[in-house]
């Protein structure tokens, strides 16, 4: 695992979003728990380079920068791995407190990650009945967005931003900005 700049105390909290994202997607109540599994297991033989991918090239500093509104000095990195369908993750974060619940125009924490379509897919489920929640057609193969999470699927690859802002309307103009500058990052692995 390679940690990277704002410390360790970041780690927990990025650990705890992409297990929350893993749990909220394994199953539902129509599909048995083992044929989940089985599907995302499927995904990650068909193209397990995608797990590789170096979630913190997703976003330049410049990118950084634009959204959050000003610079950031480090990010912190998970490795992905295939075997496990664990996404490979970067997070930045500015270092100054935010009122989540009071509106705001920059996010507080940027989370990008790199998994696979079973990624994408859990990652619809956790908005697709917000009212914020909008198919996107001019992104990747396949994207959404809503006000504070948004993902591109491109060829095998589910990349992702959630940021950490107030769920406003305002916020999901920042989603699409962050889902584009992802989408002119990314290189496929392999």
């Amino acid at each position: 695992m390679a940690i990277r700049g704002l410390g360790r105390s970041c780690l927990g909290a990025l650990a705890v979003a992409g297990a929350l994202v893993l749990a909220a997607g394994c199953g539902d109540d129509d599909e048995p728990a083992e044929e989940a599994t089985t599907t995302a297991e499927a995904s990650a033989a068909d193209d397990p380079a995608v797990f590789e991918t170096d979630p913190c090239s997703l976003l330049t500093s410049d990118d950084v920068k634009a959204l959050m509104g000003k610079s950031v000095e480090g990010s912190l990195e998970v490795e992905g791995d295939a075997e496990t369908q664990q996404p490979a993750q970067c997070l930045w974060e500015s270092g100054e407190p935010v009122d989540l619940a009071a509106p705001n125009t920059t996010p507080s924490t940027i989370i990008v990650s790199a998994g696979d379509q079973a990624w994408y897919d859990n990652n619809a489920i956790l908005i697709e009945d917000d009212e914020s929640f909008e198919e996107l057609d001019d992104l990747g193969d396949a994207a959404f967005a809503g006000n504070t999470r948004g993902a591109i699927l491109i060829g095998p690859a589910g990349l992702t931003a959630e940021l950490g802002i107030s769920a406003d309307p305002s916020s999901h103009e920042v989603v699409l900005d962050a889902l584009q500058r992802v989408e002119a990052n990314y290189e496929p692995q392999g």
